[in-house]
């Protein structure tokens, strides 16, 4: 063999071609068992418990809409309780998730509502929402001719759709004040509504285990102290839309928190 001949040269085509083969099926084997090993320890490992979840829906009129009235635009702007309501729950519960469903249609009364409030009950699979927040009856007063007996038997007729879904707490909201205009009261609304609203506190504390009554209307109530909460004579304003979700959230976290607090159940 000549001296200036490289060594590689000496050596057999085909015995080199046998070492690379070797070195790379060596090198796959070892991948391979690396990769046994990692799903050998994944599947050793202790399961991961599940987040935390917790599902409400949210249904009425332009009140749950959020329908808010603005000065100088012909078209209203919507800011429904329910977003800032989400981030308060969030802001508590931030391991948890967490989905709010809003069903609020603007123009709605509680007549004609029902079928489309079992249609959104069946938007989540079983065991369905955890609460249902029900606003309605507004609309309803515009009808003179309709009596205060026939409005309440309309909005129990919602809240005992909520209640045949045996997991879902129906939350059952008080009409707000109706006032046509910032000063003046309409009479024929006032006798009617404080009436529809004891009647519904009633009905609610006859059914206190899947119920619970929240008397929107005191909380909030149409003077001039609030009236920075009002766009006008029915509808809140931005901020008092974030008013009722702040409110609602004190209102529902004991209940949610039998859900979403691992030890609640315990305290």
């Amino acid at each position: 063999m000549p001296a200036s001949q490289p060594f590689i040269d000496t050596v057999p085509r085909r015995a080199l071609a046998s070492v690379r083969c070797c070195w790379f099926c060596s090198a796959l084997l070892h991948s391979a068992l690396a990769l046994l090993a990692s799903q050998r320890d994944m599947t050793d490992a202790p399961p991961r418990p599940p987040r935390p979840s917790a599902s409400i829906l949210v249904f009425g009129d332009s009140l749950t809409e959020g329908y808010v009235k603005v000065p100088g635009r012909m078209f209203p702007d919507f800011h429904a309780y329910s977003v800032k309501l989400q981030e308060l729950l969030e802001a508590r519960w931030p391991f948890a998730n967490i989905t709010i469903d809003n069903k609020g249609v603007s123009g709605d009364s509680a007549f004609n509502m029902l079928t489309r409030l079992k249609m959104a009950l069946m938007d989540v699979p079983p065991p369905s929402f955890d609460l249902a927040i029900v606003l309605a009856g507004t609309n309803d007063l515009w009808k003179d001719s309709v009596s205060e007996a026939d409005i309440t038997a309309a909005i129990v007729r919602l809240h005992e759709a909520v209640l045949a879904h045996p997991n879902t707490h129906s939350v059952v909201v008080s009409m707000p004040p109706f006032m046509y205009g910032l000063d003046e009261h309409r009479p024929m609304f006032d006798p009617r509504r404080p009436n529809i609203n004891d009647a519904l506190r009633r009905w609610s504390d006859e059914h206190a285990e899947r119920t619970s009554f929240f008397d929107l209307a005191s909380a909030i109530p149409h003077d001039e102290q609030h009236r920075h909460l009002w766009s006008d004579g029915i509808h809140y304003s931005h901020e008092g839309y974030d008013r009722i979700a702040e409110l609602l959230f004190d209102f529902v976290a004991p209940k949610l928190a039998r859900v979403l607090d691992p030890h609640a159940e315990q305290q």
